[in-house]
């Protein structure tokens, strides 16, 4: 099996208490990060959990300079997973099964019932709630079903999917009401694809469910973590420094295990050594010679089918191009 995650240099240290995890509860498990950046930082080389280091222009992405131009960070980073899947459902012709998982997750335990899962089916997908009774309003905006766990076992099927979400994220990843970013083309695979919807409470768990009552319940027993009555394997770490605190301390009422969900990940990403790392500023938020890339230049290069057809390499312009 195959564990992969896209990051940017300034979450390294998240993709390796990832990866570390993964180490510790998935024997023989590759762990492979797709680094959105112009050149390997540094770090990355250093992180003895990471099997494989790709760059994202490696992935043979199409007019590279071009598609990734027109996306700002957050899109820019997400738009990659399905053409990360793709790239090493090619690169690796041996290995039948794949797990993408956001850098920012952390494994407490083997995630058996995610293998079962995949065992049985090509594509299992995981929802962002579980209980109809506590969806909220904003999943209208951001979509029902979570990018950042995606599981896919090697068949026609698989490969369909993931051909037809990264044809979607190449085009369309844009952070608003409509896409975001490259979510909610996921609502609409179950229509088009054979999609298992993967609903153990105990995986994915974070700030945006945590008030479910099958994962509100979270407690410590025998020395392991567990939710209502399901164990608890994979934590998302989604806005540790702000909103999961906050949700953890309104909804959970064993405060012995919130502190632990807390002070296990502050400790790992310490335990890193590079937690500076998060002051580093994203390689392609610049042009080529240094020069900062504003939002309007990037506005008007995706707007602009001239700008897109005479530009092989916009990253190689400067914005008085664009004024």
């Amino acid at each position: 099996m195959i564990v992969c995650t896209v990051t940017c240099a300034d979450n390294l240290h998240e993709a390796a208490v990832m990866a570390k995890s993964v180490k510790e509860h998935m024997s023989g498990t590759k762990v492979i990060v797709c680094l959105a950046e112009k050149k390997t930082h540094p770090s990355a080389s250093k992180i003895r959990y990471f099997d494989q280091i790709v760059l994202a222009a490696n992935l043979g992405i199409p007019n590279f300079a071009q598609y990734l131009f027109k996306y700002v960070l957050f899109e820019g980073v997400t738009s990659l997973k399905p053409h990360l899947l793709k790239y090493l459902m090619s690169y690796y012709p041996n290995e039948r099964q794949f797990v993408y998982l956001d850098s920012d997750m952390r494994l407490f335990r083997s995630p058996r019932e995610l293998m079962d899962a995949m065992d049985s089916n090509r594509i299992v997908l995981v929802p962002q709630q579980l209980e109809a009774d506590s969806l909220w309003d904003v999943h209208l905006f951001n979509g029902s079903i979570n990018s950042g766990m995606v599981g896919v076992t090697r068949s026609e099927e698989a490969m369909r999917f993931v051909e037809w979400w990264a044809e979607r994220t190449y085009h369309y990843c844009y952070f608003n009401h409509q896409f975001f970013a490259d979510q909610k083309w996921l609502d609409l695979a179950p229509s088009f694809f054979d999609v298992n919807m993967f609903k153990h409470p105990g995986y994915n768990v974070a700030f945006w469910n945590i008030h479910e009552q099958a994962r509100k319940g979270l407690h410590l027993a025998a020395g392991q973590l567990w939710l209502t009555d399901k164990p608890l394997c994979i934590f998302h770490y989604s806005h540790y420094e702000n909103f999961l605190p906050s949700s953890l301390n309104k909804w959970v009422a064993d405060r012995e295990s919130s502190r632990i969900v807390m002070e296990t990940y502050v400790q790992d990403l310490a335990e890193t050594g590079i937690q500076n790392i998060s002051l580093t500023p994203w390689s392609f938020d610049f042009y080529d010679n240094g020069e900062r890339i504003t939002p309007e230049s990037r506005a008007k290069f995706k707007s602009n089918p001239y700008f897109q057809e005479i530009m092989t390499n916009p990253f190689a312009a400067s914005n008085k191009v664009f004024r």
